[in-house]
């Protein structure tokens, strides 16, 4: 270290920050939350290294959850011809794929699993299209509760798998006859339900339902849509062709894979408080994420797409391999896994490729994509990237921590002195180097997350106040991010 440099590092060590709790994020169900987004605004560093790669037990998974410190996943042994078969629920440790403990839920269909006040929750269809939503402790795999779900609660056709939904401390469901089902999380009592209309033919349930801030929305299997904007009327839109999943509701917005009809392709929008038709697209999704900025489209000719979705303007389209499969966004990375068993990730803005990994595998198999806050789900700094093979293949990612240019998943003086080191030339920094180390400003410049694209003073100083304990645990980010 030069001498000039030195007498600059002290005087930045006297800046001081009260210590406040500790930033927590996580993917407990489907989708990562209530309305199907795909999103968390948790900035992730590109992954550095696989942590763990676990077969797991059975013929295939059906779905996982990352929260409150636990991986839950649920498989299947090779199922009958009508989709039946036997099912058990893992509960494993995030950052090792090891396993806690397992609970078989008997045969039938399920989706993914939901983690929400210390329980796990699964629903599980039998061949009848009747099924059971049951909760078990998330720290000992003991039954906790379990509440009926009546015949006609579930689509006949095998493909469609409702997965709970957590939302103001209820878990939501599709019922029979067109009715959203609500029960208390912590002891599965059920709350009224909310009629739909979404009969469709034989009193078919609705195939998708979200709740959130907006309102509660469903759709059925006739194509038809239900709308309960919070604090105005219900309203329902007419059939545009046959949804499919995915369905994703985000501010305004709703967002349907449909069959199509006329002018109208398989991308439809509508508006979240009336019904109103907005725009569609010929792209056929195959899984679908948002970030109410942007509308993020894995098709089945393999591309990745963004859209504007208040328009439906087309972005930037980035071409694929094989037809994407699992999509999750991530502040403003675009995480995709597609058929051929490859890991991508794509900056959100401009849709470049910045990271791949070969995953191999049974082609074809579907991802389910999961992402977690270090500090939650592993008690470290650092984040962790879970993606689950439909095949059962489970692998973890483990992220690199911002603020860490020497690699060893820690924030201290030492990078303090290397982004020194870098502003008055005396060094050069890797691109992944110079990611960990822009930090500040929060929010950052444009739509990111965090940082201006430099490293300068302002990034020196907010390393090393991390680097000696006088920033908060949330660190970069603030505690109510």
């Amino acid at each position: 270290m030069t001498r000039p440099a030195l007498p600059l590092l002290m005087t930045l060590c006297g800046i001081l920050l009260a210590q406040t709790q500790l930033r927590a994020d996580s993917w407990p169900m489907l989708a990562h939350d209530a309305g199907r987004s795909a999103y968390t605004s948790h900035g992730l560093l590109l992954p550095r290294v696989m942590t763990f790669a676990v077969d797991l037990p059975g013929f295939r998974a059906t779905g996982a959850a990352l929260a409150e410190g636990a991986l839950c996943v649920v498989t299947q042994e090779k199922p009958h011809a009508n989709g039946i078969g036997p099912l058990t629920l893992l509960c494993l440790e995030p950052m090792s794929g090891a396993p806690r403990w397992s609970v078989s839920l008997g045969e039938g269909r399920a989706g993914s699993p939901l983690i929400a006040e210390g329980r796990v929750i699964v629903a599980v269809y039998d061949g009848a299209t009747a099924g059971r939503l049951s909760a078990y402790s998330l720290a000992t795999g003991q039954p906790v509760w379990s509440a009926l779900l009546p015949s006609g609660s579930i689509p006949e056709a095998p493909a469609f798998i409702p997965s709970p939904a957590y939302f103001e401390g209820r878990v939501w469901m599709p019922g029979k006859a067109g009715a959203i089902l609500r029960f208390v999380a912590a002891n599965g009592n059920s709350a009224a339900s909310i009629a739909t209309g979404l009969t469709g033919p034989g009193s078919a349930p609705p195939t998708a339902v979200a709740a959130t801030d907006a309102g509660v929305f469903a759709t059925g299997v006739s194509g038809a849509r239900f709308g309960q904007p919070f604090g105005q009327a219900a309203w329902t839109a007419a059939a545009q062709g046959d949804d499919l999943i995915p369905f994703v509701q985000s501010g305004t917005y709703l967002i349907f894979s449909g069959a199509g009809s006329g002018v109208n392709g398989p991308l439809q929008v509508l508006a979240s408080a009336d019904g109103r038709y907005l725009w569609s697209d010929l792209v056929k999704p195959l899984a679908m994420a948002t970030d109410g900025l942007d509308l993020f489209v894995a098709s089945d000719r393999g591309a990745l797409l963004a859209f504007a979705p208040n328009t439906g303007y087309l972005q930037w389209v980035a071409p694929g391999e094989a037809p994407g499969s699992g999509l999750m966004v991530a502040g403003r990375t675009v995480f995709l896994g597609d058929g051929a068993g490859l890991l991508r990730a794509f900056d959100a803005l401009s849709g470049v490729e910045t990271w791949r990994f070969p995953t191999g595998g049974t082609p074809g198999a579907w991802f389910h994509l999961l992402a977690a806050d270090g500090y939650e789900a592993l008690g470290k700094e650092g984040d962790l990237l879970v993606a689950l093979r439909s095949d059962g293949l489970l692998m973890g990612f483990q992220f690199g921590v911002y603020g860490d240019l020497t690699g060893d998943g820690q924030v201290s003086v030492t990078d303090a002195v290397t982004i020194l080191r870098a502003i008055v030339g005396l060094t050069s920094l890797s691109p992944e180097r110079r990611a960990a180390a822009d930090v500040a400003p929060v929010p950052g410049a444009g739509r990111r997350p965090l940082g201006d694209g430099r490293v300068d003073v302002s990034d020196l100083v907010s390393v090393l106040r991390r680097s000696v304990g006088l920033q908060p645990s949330s660190w970069p980010f603030p505690p109510d991010s």
